[in-house]
């Protein structure tokens, strides 16, 4: 039996992890949140044996003592699987991660991958240098880099945070700016702020030229994918997909295979990428369970599944290493409120029929044995 431990993030990748490890010899799952997000929603879960709330400032201890002191508290029998669904907490483990990985098998990339992955501008380098197509793209950090923008770059621009932690500061996730004297006074702000920020021409097409590969790769170079379309983003083109499509594209594939092996990535990891005259442009990289996770269990490869079999050295045999085509993924509730929003009721009523007689169909967060995260989401 090997326990799981997943850091808090998007609910549906944390409970996609939790449900399979629960089901598997019904093995104990706990939940650690670094903040109060989604704290309740895991309480609801059946699949959750324990939903564990670290909070900095009232912790005289730190997480590395404390951490300890709750790992001895629960007896485990085995190394846990530790998971990380956020950025937050692949940063904070990959700090003190030699001490860690004496207590848990961590499902998380190099120190190196980490770092790089997680800092907008550094991520886009290491990209380009592994063989990846990036849009021109620039960290805007003082007065020159306004003017080179607005001398050398095509508008529209997409402005990014450089990590998650700039983004309060900053005040945005995501910014799309179409002239350069907006740009102008947007970035005088930020650096008034003393913050940095990166800067992309923004790279056109609708949601469907959004394209994502969610992968597992292992220590002996093994890659385990699903690849598809973004097909609806809430906002569009620069949020959190509402809709989506296994897709495989034989290049896309190959290229993350190429890139992939050539950082020597070990774990589970999601790259998005936006298609454009027939280049597929990387975007960013996650270091983590991406949101939408759970629609692996709508292909020929589960994911979560053969990461917790590799990880805990059970013998398994998956011969297909890639995805279907016919798995299509829906957040039900951002869905829901992006069409309500637009006004758009009629197809809304449509594509609810549609969900519920497609059985390729796979709902964010909702599961037929543990439905009561789902209702407290919908019905919040």
């Amino acid at each position: 039996m090997t326990d799981v431990i997943i850091f808090n993030g998007a609910l549906g990748s944390v409970l996609a992890i939790a449900r399979i490890a629960k089901r598997e010899k019904n093995n104990r799952v706990f939940v650690i949140c670094l903040d109060i997000e989604n704290y309740d929603f895991y309480k609801k879960s059946n699949c959750i044996d324990e939903v564990i709330a670290y909070n900095y400032n009232s912790h005289n201890l730190s997480f590395l003592e404390w951490f300890k002191g709750w790992y001895i508290s629960k007896s485990f029998s085995f190394k846990p699987i530790m998971y990380f669904a956020s950025d937050k907490s692949c940063l904070l483990i990959n700090q003190v991660r030699s001490e860690i990985e004496e207590f848990c098998i961590l499902c998380l990339p190099s120190s190196h991958i980490v770092q790089t992955y997680n800092e907008k501008g550094l991520a886009e380098i290491d990209a380009k240098n592994n063989g990846l197509d990036i849009p021109n793209t620039i960290v805007v950090s003082n007065h020159n880099d306004i003017e080179v923008v607005n001398r050398e770059f095509l508008f529209p621009v997409i402005l990014k945070p450089r990590n998650t932690g700039s983004s309060k500061s900053i005040g945005f996730k995501v910014k799309i700016v179409d002239t350069p004297e907006e740009f102008k006074v947007i970035s005088e702000k930020i650096l008034m702020n003393n913050d940095d920020f990166l800067c992309q021409e923004f790279i056109k097409g609708n949601d469907e030229s959004a394209f994502f590969y969610i992968f597992y790769r292992n220590e002996n170079g093994d890659i385990f994918s699903n690849s598809g379309k973004k097909i609806l983003q809430s906002p569009p083109g620069q949020g959190v997909m509402a809709k989506g499509l296994l897709y495989q594209v034989e290049e896309l594939d190959s290229i993350c295979k190429n890139f992939l092996d050539n950082i020597n990535y070990v774990g589970i990891g999601g790259i998005e990428f936006k298609k454009y005259r027939n280049k597929y442009y990387f975007i960013e990289m996650s270091t983590r369970l991406e949101g939408f996770f759970g629609i692996t269990k709508v292909s020929n490869v589960n994911l979560g599944l053969v990461s917790y079999f590799d990880l805990s050295k059970r013998k398994f045999d998956f011969n297909n290493r890639n995805s279907n085509t016919n798995g299509r993924y829906v957040d039900l509730y951002l869905l829901t409120y992006t069409r309500i929003k637009n006004k758009q009721l009629l197809l809304l009523l449509k594509e609810y029929v549609y969900i519920i007689f497609n059985r390729n169909y796979y709902i964010n967060v909702f599961d037929w044995k543990d439905f009561k995260p789902f209702c407290k989401l919908f019905f919040k």
